[in-house]
């Protein structure tokens, strides 16, 4: 099974939140949502163009990768509680 079905199941569909994936490739309304990264370049921020984890991960990541709105990040963060 992989991390991200386990997640689903044991953790995710528990808690009841549904806005939450590492496949932001199957899911165009969270891409859609997406914050953009910034970075600075010497006075002035710009549009970060090599982000640190791509949109499609070659695996479920432990790590991070996990996309997720803030409303149901909370809602994990309150069900592992």
């Amino acid at each position: 099974m992989k991390l991200g079905e386990y997640m689903q199941r044991y953790i995710f569909d528990v808690v009841s939140v549904n806005d939450v994936t590492f496949h932001l490739e199957l899911r165009e309304d969270l891409r859609a949502r997406k914050a953009k990264n910034w970075e600075r370049v010497s006075h002035s921020l710009k549009e970060q163009t090599n982000p640190l984890y791509p949109d499609i991960p070659a695996t479920d990541f432990g790590g991070g990768g996990l996309f997720a709105t803030v409303n149901d990040l909370l809602k994990i963060y309150h069900g592992v509680l």
